[in-house]
């Protein structure tokens, strides 16, 4: 029955670039393989969030070792991945040569199908990776002192840099300029539209305030706010690899510190990794409704109430 909703859906969506993104994600949950992988270049990050666990983060900082890189990119081709985050809990623009590290991804990843994805601050992107499916830039105020005081960086220095990439003909249509609106920021929905509205990126609003877990406050807005028996499976855990600089796999994008590991691709396989008894116990876990350790209080996975992004252009 899936597969024929899904032929159906496929032949009314064929062809139609809006769409792609849904192709890629219903086809491999027909297979149920991983849908999404996420690869830390580094855990290190120039913004000190306090939407973020990052600037609390107690995990030794590091890079990437680009040769293990390339071999985690090599062995993940082959495993019908639909689409990379080359990110994690840092702001991948730190490594000094990160366009070496977006340039075999995206050019590999894009043999197989596979689309590649950036999420960045904004403050110090050099230049927009050619190739690159998609870029998220997040800027979470419209006001700078709110701005700086959510992110602790330079508002004009940030506001400056976009502009920049926009002047320079970079911000096409994969780049979006994301505001996350919260209690504290939700009357400068207006304020952040007109400091992009003249670009050429998408500009739109996300309301899924995480809690990391319930290791922050939750700000989500009232009118949105959902109690959290209201959960479902998480597809951070049961579609989601996540890649640590140093080769262990955690939980999820949340666990700053690595406590859930899976193993370590330094001296495992993948496959012994996927299989391993401890992520078969908490994939098993999720598939029943059943939410323990760093999952027990987070409300990444419970419903809302309407629809958490809203596209303004």
């Amino acid at each position: 029955m899936i597969e024929e909703i899904y032929n159906g859906l496929e032949y009314v969506l064929h062809g139609d670039k809006k769409y792609r993104r849904f192709q890629v994600m219903f086809n491999h949950f027909l297979k149920k393989t991983p849908l999404k992988l996420f690869i830390e270049l580094t855990n290190d990050c120039n913004a000190h969030c306090t939407t973020c666990l990052n600037k609390d983060m107690k995990r030794k900082r590091g890079v990437m070792d680009f040769d293990f890189f390339k071999k985690l990119v090599d062995v993940s081709c082959t495993k019908k991945i639909g689409y990379v985050h080359l990110y994690g809990v840092g702001e991948s623009y730190i490594v000094s040569n990160v366009e070496m590290y977006f340039d075999y991804a995206i050019k590999k990843y894009s043999e197989y199908g596979v689309d590649t994805i950036l999420t960045s601050n904004g403050e110090i992107i050099s230049q927009i990776p050619s190739g690159i499916s998609e870029v998220l830039i997040s800027f979470n105020a419209g006001k700078k002192e709110t701005y700086e005081r959510i992110t602790g960086l330079n508002f004009n220095k940030t506001l400056q840099n976009i502009y920049r990439l926009n002047e320079t003909g970079q911000l096409v249509d994969n780049v979006t300029i994301r505001m996350l609106v919260s209690e504290e920021t939700e009357s400068e929905v207006d304020l952040f539209y007109d400091l992009f509205k003249h670009v050429d990126a998408h500009i739109e609003l996300s309301y899924k305030y995480d809690n990391q877990h319930n290791a922050i406050d939750n700000k989500t807005i009232k009118k949105l706010a959902v109690k959290y028996d209201n959960r479902v499976a998480c597809n951070y855990v049961t579609r989601g690899i996540n890649v640590c600089w140093n080769g262990d796999v955690i939980l999820c994008p949340h666990d700053f510190e690595g406590e859930i590991c899976f193993g370590n691709l330094y001296n495992q396989t993948w496959d012994d990794i996927l299989n391993s008894e401890l992520r078969k116990k908490i994939l098993n876990e999720h598939n029943n409704l059943i939410f323990t350790n760093l999952c027990k209080n987070c409300n990444y996975n419970v419903k809302y109430k309407a629809p958490f992004i809203k596209k303004l252009k």
